[in-house]
């Protein structure tokens, strides 16, 4: 790990720049003095959340007056002043900033998990879970999101094997020890997405199918999974994420590829429990293992608000032909 640098002889120790400096420093994996649009992407997605190349790119060019394709620290500082300004509106490079700053990875429970289930740490604590086999079990993480706490959370998963059926989404607080040999289809305190292998992912809420529209695409290795909930408004949406190959970019900081939406499901506004957390449930014979690339959660502000949907939505991302066969399926 390359050694922090110093803060700028400009700026006072225990000041608010220091405090920026620490957290650009977190930015900048290789101790540059810089940040790239490659370390962009990785904080980006420890938070659990995926950006197009498009929007990262544009991100750093309205910030970089050097036009060096990079940030240095006083371009990073230009953009949390813009934010404490209110001069940013909806998900932006200021807003994932200041998200970081107490950002907290989750991780699965080793003391909230089913038979046959082990846990590893591979890039993180806790960040790996994998199945042997057999019958059902489930495994949660570790956070507990709730209208009175942390109410909102992006989760960034990605499927590393996959050699049964998987279940992904949330469980209320009443999921007990009892539930954890068991499928969460049939939980009436679970929300979430059952994928068998070749299938298209069944939307089930406490217990019940729901309709088609509700229904993701079919999952497979490599994949990633997002979700991001809201116990505010009780709505919580799925998208299934492939990885792309960007054309043309040869230049050393330039990602090189990006993750696409291939399917993406929002549920209306009050399916889910006041208080939840993510589980993952693995059943069938073959061995089955999901990693934990990213998370984060925030207590959202009144005006941050999430206007609730009108309906359920399966949706494509726009001119993406994989996301349009997945909706004809």
């Amino acid at each position: 790990m390359p050694e922090m640098p110093a803060l700028p002889a400009q700026y006072m120790a225990g000041s608010k720049e220091a405090d920026l400096w620490d957290l650009f420093c977190k930015f900048d994996e290789d101790a540059s003095g810089e940040i790239d649009t490659v370390e962009l992407e990785a904080m980006i997605e420890s938070l659990g959340m995926n950006v197009k190349a498009d929007d990262l790119d544009r991100w750093i060019k309205d910030a970089d007056d050097s036009g060096d394709g990079k940030l240095q620290f006083d371009e990073f500082l230009g953009i949390m002043n813009k934010a404490a300004t209110k001069q940013d509106s909806g998900l932006s490079l200021s807003a994932i900033i200041a998200r970081s700053k107490n950002s907290k990875k989750m991780q699965f429970r080793t003391d909230k998990m089913g038979p046959g289930i082990s846990v590893a740490s591979v890039k993180g604590e806790n960040d790996v879970a994998e199945s042997s086999g057999g019958a059902w079990a489930t495994v949660v993480l570790d956070e507990w999101l709730s209208t009175g706490g942390n109410d909102h959370a992006s989760v960034l998963l990605e499927v590393e094997e996959l050699g049964g059926s998987l279940q992904i989404g949330v469980v209320g607080k009443n999921f007990n020890s009892s539930d954890w040999g068991l499928p969460m289809d049939q939980d009436k305190v679970a929300v979430v997405w059952s994928f068998a292998p070749g299938q298209r992912g069944v939307c089930h809420v406490k217990g019940g199918e729901m309709d088609q529209m509700s229904w993701a695409a079919s999952l497979e290795v490599g994949m990633r999974v997002q979700l991001e909930i809201s116990t505010r408004t009780l709505g919580l949406t799925l998208n299934l994420l492939r990885e792309r190959k960007l054309s043309g970019v040869t230049e050393a900081g330039k990602r090189t590829t990006e993750w696409v939406t291939h399917s993406a499901v929002k549920l209306n506004d009050g399916y889910i429990k006041h208080e939840v957390a993510v589980a993952i449930a693995f059943g069938g014979e073959g061995k089955s293992k999901v990693r934990v690339v990213g998370s984060s959660s925030t207590k959202t502000e009144k005006e941050e608000e999430y206007a609730p949907a009108k309906s359920n939505e399966l949706a494509a991302a726009a001119g993406d032909p994989m996301a349009a066969a997945a909706m004809a399926m």
